[in-house]
Formats: structure tokens, sequence, C-alpha cells
């Protein structure tokens, strides 16, 4: 889902995104993506323009940001896996920031998803933002 609000001085278009979990199939997951690219790619034409992509990403970055500098920081939870590899990539190529990693949280706030047991707790839902 995607909205534009506009203002005196720089349009806003926010993205409600959704994107399936690691365990679904191969090419579930590659359509997936090519649609968010698809609408990445009618949202950036505008210019002026702040992004804002936000939704259950399923992806987890983790803390290590080895070549993903200018993307994420080191505050992410967890170790990277093949989705949050995926928007990683996505976000740098597409010059955005996955601002839930840039700075501490508290242990409370770290997490998105906790399972009913409380003994898992992963951060799979993400807010980018056009880092330009």
């Amino acid at each position: 889902m995607t909205a534009q609000f506009y203002s005196r001085y720089r349009r806003v278009s926010v993205i409600q995104a959704y994107a399936p979990h690691n365990e679904k199939e191969e090419e579930e997951k590659t359509n997936s993506i090519r649609s968010h690219e698809r609408l990445w790619m009618d949202v950036i034409r505008t210019t002026y323009q702040l992004i804002i992509i936000m939704g259950d990403l399923n992806a987890k970055v983790g803390s290590d940001n080895n070549g993903y500098e200018r993307t994420m920081g080191i505050h992410g939870l967890g170790t990277q896996d093949e989705n949050g590899e995926r928007l990683c990539e996505f976000s740098q190529t597409s010059k955005l920031v996955i601002t839930g990693t840039l700075f501490p949280h508290k242990n409370l706030h770290e997490s998105t998803w906790v399972s009913v047991t409380g003994t898992a707790k992963i951060q799979i839902d993400h807010l980018l933002i056009s880092g330009q």
C-alpha cells in the first residue's frame, strides 16, 4: 500500500510492505522482491521526495554492517538471515537506511516479534527511509 502526502517543500511517500518468510518458496520471495522493486521505481521518479518504507519485512538484518555501513547501523538484533541480506542489498541499491539499527534500544524495545514462550526474540519489522 502506498500513500503520498504533499507539503510546500517536499513530497512524502509512505509504503506499507510485507515480505514472505524465509521458509517460503524461492519463487514467492523473488516475486515479492520484484513487486517491491517495481513499486519503488514508480515512487522514486519524483524529485524532492522523502520515502518511508515500513512493515513486516520478515528480515533479520543483524548487527554486522560490514559492507552496508551507509545502509544500516550496528544495533540490529541477532544475526543476518537470507531475507536480511536481500533487504540490505535492496536498501543499499535504493539508497535507503534501515533506521531500527542506527541507535541502541532498551532490551524491551529491541525485538519486533516474540514467541509465545518468550524464548525467541527477533527483529523482523523495519522502517526504512530515503537517505538522500
